[in-house]
């Protein structure tokens, strides 16, 4: 540590979720993460000038070289030394936060010079700005906490300012019409939702709403001017937007914007590729939303002497996990620390090979070991995941997707988790949870390529059957019981003509079965019941894939 560092500080900018929970466009909520992550940039970028100053999180050796990209590289958190006192760095990042502000509510007011409600100006915009972004920090003298874990220590900090934030909303003040939360100030037209009828937003709903259109936007991630970012169906149709004549795609996209496109999507693909009509699958129309965060960030960090080391390291990740979505065909949201919010296709097919988002996911926790295990860390990253109807509000998407990640994967024993919720446009749920590199994980991964690929083949209903026979399987006394009921029940000449049955059958015995010091002991009762139920989820999904119910 420099000993001439006086102050540590951290800063934190939110509430994000709250931003984003009102989006009605893949645009919308994109631009809704990456506005924190390019205001936490700026503040990096400007206290960076500053001397005396050291950054601990995020730790970048040259920002410059950052690529120009849709996705958010910077967590909310910031965390460093100042060389001065604690009252002349409270007062820096205070000027900085002024300035920052200032050129945000700049960005809204120059693209919406146009669109003002009438007696609305540059000035209501910055007092709703500023009254709802919670751009907090805390600084404290070194010698405080010399000795500690300074990352642990400010983080705590920080989670406590951002647990007591409160907000402004003045609903009564001509409210938004899309959030309902702020005074409106612009007006726009939104050609899907209002038919061409203009509708008063407040700043935060019309810069997302807007953003394609700032000439500030479109040179910070390198895209033309009025671009289309993916919609939901583009994004989950991957696998035929690819066999799609480009030009042909683009004379048809051209005449939407992305939620107005999702509303005649009906029949685009029938449109476009009416001679491979029957290629269109379920899950073409069904999009992924992963949120995945750190396991015990605070614990891995309390065991590296250098906290700037463990910064790197995440935030190479971050590098890694963008290129793993690009791969993918996903759109990354937000990468930036432990932290990966994306959309992503449900799967698609390459060449002779069938992908899924549990491909994704896996290899994006596999980066993420690998990265600690290159400086002698452990750690995991849990996930969460919610597949839904490209019709279906974001917005509810996104929810879903985060209380799969800490109402339920954060929560197994361990975490190392991936938690996913299929929601089909019938209402219908299909719900399962593994672990990372687990026995049941990789058998359910066999089972599912065997069958994707052709090279398994099973009865249409097999998942109706075994849930039929619900009372049977959950009351067994032995695990070899098991190979007695499936060739009972599968015995006839047509079974002969499946193959695969025995990798069904070893799973099931996995799921219902424990292991013991004296072998595998047999589950009965409620527990066996929630397994098998969880067993017959995972067939349901693998259907879902093929086109089945």
């Amino acid at each position: 540590m420099n000993t001439n560092h006086k102050s540590v500080f951290g800063f934190t900018i939110g509430p994000i979720y709250e931003l984003m929970s009102h989006s009605k466009k893949t645009r919308e909520l994109w631009f809704s993460s990456f506005f924190f992550s390019w205001y936490v940039k700026e503040l990096y970028y400007g206290l960076g000038k500053s001397n005396g100053i050291k950054f601990l999180k995020p730790y970048i050796d040259n920002i410059s070289t950052l690529p120009k990209t849709k996705a958010g590289l910077f967590p909310d958190h910031i965390i460093g030394y100042s060389e001065k006192d604690p009252g002349e760095t409270f007062q820096l990042i205070q000027n900085f936060i002024e300035d920052i502000n200032k050129f945000f509510v700049g960005l809204i007011d120059k693209t919406g010079n146009s669109h003002y409600l009438s007696g609305k100006t540059r000035e209501d915009v910055e007092k709703i700005f500023t009254d709802y972004l919670q751009t907090s920090f805390v600084v404290i003298p070194i010698d405080t906490i010399k000795g500690s874990n300074v990352v642990e220590i400010i983080e705590n900090y920080l989670d406590a300012l951002e647990r007591n934030r409160s907000f402004t909303l003045r609903k009564n003040e001509n409210p938004c019409f899309r959030c309902k939360s702020f005074p409106a100030v612009f007006d726009i037209t939104d050609n899907y939702e209002t038919k061409y009828k203009k509708q008063p937003v407040c700043p935060f709903c019309f810069i997302k709403f807007m953003c394609n259109q700032s000439d500030e936007v479109c040179s910070v991630i390198n895209e033309q001017k009025n671009f289309r970012y993916r919609s939901t169906g583009e994004i989950s149709a991957v696998e035929l937007i690819k066999k799609i004549d480009e030009e042909k795609l683009k004379a048809y996209l051209s005449k939407y914007d992305e939620l107005e496109y999702e509303g005649k999507a009906g029949n685009e693909f029938r449109e476009l590729l009416p001679e491979k009509g029957k290629e269109i699958r379920p899950y073409h129309k069904y999009m992924a939303i992963v949120q995945a965060d750190g396991d015990n960030l605070g614990y891995t960090a309390s065991s590296v002497k250098n906290p700037e080391e463990l910064s790197q390291i995440l935030f190479e990740f971050g590098q890694e996990a963008l290129d793993i979505t690009n791969k993918f065909h996903g759109e990354a949201i937000y990468i930036g620390g432990d932290d990966v919010l994306a959309f992503l296709p449900t799967a698609f097919k390459e060449g002779e090979n069938f992908f899924t988002i549990i491909d994704y996911l896996i290899e994006i926790s596999k980066t993420y070991k690998c990265k600690l295990l290159c400086k002698n860390l452990s750690g995991s990253i849990s996930i969460g995941v919610h597949l839904f109807y490209y019709k279906s509000p974001l917005s509810l998407a996104i929810r879903s997707a985060r209380e799969q990640l800490f109402n339920i994967a954060k929560k197994v024993p361990g975490k190392d988790s991936f938690s996913l919720l299929l929601t089909q446009h019938s209402g219908q749920k299909v719900g399962f949870q593994f672990k990372f590199c687990s026995d049941e994980l990789n058998l359910f991964r066999k089972i599912m390529n065997n069958i994707l690929s052709g090279n398994a083949y099973y009865p249409h209903g097999i998942h109706h059957k075994l849930n039929f026979y619900e009372k049977l399987l959950t009351n067994l006394s032995d695990i070899h019981q098991i190979d007695s009921f499936f060739n009972n029940r599968f015995n006839e000449d047509i079974h002969k003509t499946y193959t695969g049955l025995d990798d069904i059958k070893e799973y099931l015995k996995m799921k219902l079965s424990s292991k013991t010091v004296s072998g595998q002991k047999i589950l009965t009762g409620n527990e066996a019941k929630t397994r098998l139920n969880e067993f017959i989820s995972q067939l349901k999904f693998i259907k879902f894939l093929l086109g089945e119910d």
